[in-house]
């Protein structure tokens, strides 16, 4: 219930980048298109027109531009709107985007039969994989992506015979595989590193929050520390001052504590603190923090509370403590307490805290066991 602590769960965090990678994929679909769009019109425009190439501009824009492209368009938007499905799971948007490129790349490869060149690309979709380091994702890829290889040489041979004859189609092929193989262990070994890495952010984000959380609270009683006060004391201070929500604070002193330790010994004088720590404990809420400062100091920061409402819920507190402490120690124990709120007398983090802290001296020189009000003690009552 500590608002310091309040963070987005590190899971949520990596999901969310990982779907924006999904995106950020299919977003590349839309921009190769049009690379591919302009690149093919500069073709027609400075190769295929003035060399006289036996296509006739019906021919070359419907068959080589217009329609390859529409039909990438519409592969394309399906997919972005597949994977902007939040029913979806992730895994299967991530498979999803990886199989557009292989898709994308096999279709250019069928209509334009530009094998030596566009055969190798193949090994793009197995690195791209790894950016999800999933082992079994790029293995599935590579397996996939090796196949369509394949299949693709063997669906341009008819329109390339004078390759086959040469024997040239099949060492593209074999190149081809071999290039894709290259780029699957590279892969895999950028997945391990990656993983190795994160391993180690884990751990060292691990040992961090241990480490935050040992500053935060009092080893003792699992209270607040006054460090962590410091920090909430003037994120509270702010927030109030920006919304004008009632912010009230709390100084606590247990009376005659050293009495205690000196005449009962040190181990009921940690039974006394560890009974009113939980006693504090059980304030604790949404809008209500404890601390211990040290010793038999403690605080209370009460969000959207005034002094005065205040002073009727620590009078009961007060006399509760005092009521249960005798069969609960064994002795009977008392507090007393200076309650300030912010407002525009004490109106910073500074002043406020000198406020309730003269009322708690007030309550202590007035003979302990009382709550005073930092109005009161302004007004001399």
């Amino acid at each position: 219930m500590y608002f310091i602590d309040k963070k987005i769960p590190r899971e949520k965090n990596i999901t969310k980048r990982q779907e924006w990678l999904c995106h950020l994929i299919v977003l590349s679909g839309y921009f190769c298109i049009l690379i591919n769009f302009v690149t093919l019109v500069g073709v027609w425009i400075w190769i295929v027109r003035p060399a006289h190439l036996p296509y006739s501009t019906y021919y070359y824009w419907v068959h080589y531009i217009l329609s390859p492209s529409l039909i990438l368009l519409a592969v394309v938007g399906a997919v972005d709107l597949f994977v902007k499905n939040k029913k979806v799971t992730l895994t299967v948007k991530q498979y999803s985007v990886i199989l557009l490129l292989v898709f994308c790349l096999a279709f250019t490869i069928v209509v334009h039969k530009i094998a030596l060149v566009l055969l190798a690309s193949f090994a793009i979709p197995v690195f791209v994989s790894s950016i999800f380091s999933k082992p079994k994702m790029t293995r599935n890829i590579y397996l996939i992506c090796f196949v369509m290889t394949i299949a693709c040489t063997l669906c341009i041979i008819p329109d390339i015979p004078q390759r086959i004859e040469a024997g040239y189609i099949w060492v593209e092929l074999v190149s081809a595989l071999a290039i894709l193989s290259i780029s699957f262990v590279f892969s895999k070994i950028l997945i391990r590193n990656t993983m190795e890495n994160l391993a180690e952010l884990k751990i060292s984000y691990e040992t961090q929050s241990k480490m935050h959380s040992l500053m935060q609270f009092d080893r003792f009683t699992g209270l607040n520390n006054r460090s962590t006060f410091d920090e909430v004391f003037v994120t509270c201070i702010n927030e109030s001052s920006r919304t004008k929500e009632p912010l009230s604070l709390v100084l606590i002193d247990l009376d005659h504590f050293k009495s205690v330790n000196d005449s009962f010994g040190h181990a009921k004088g940690d039974e006394v603190l560890l009974y009113f720590s939980q006693l504090l404990k059980g304030l604790e809420g949404q809008d209500v923090y404890a601390f211990r400062f040290g010793g038999d100091e403690f605080a209370l920061l009460c969000k959207y509370r005034d002094s005065f409402s205040l002073l009727t819920e620590c009078e009961k507190l007060r006399l509760k403590y005092f009521q249960e402490s005798p069969k609960a120690l064994g002795l009977s124990i008392t507090f007393s307490c200076g309650i300030a709120s912010f407002n525009e007398r004490f109106k910073d983090a500074s002043s406020l805290f000198n406020a309730a802290d003269q009322a708690l001296y007030m309550a202590k020189q007035q003979g302990r066991n009382q709550t005073v009000l930092a109005e009161n003690v302004l007004h001399g009552n």
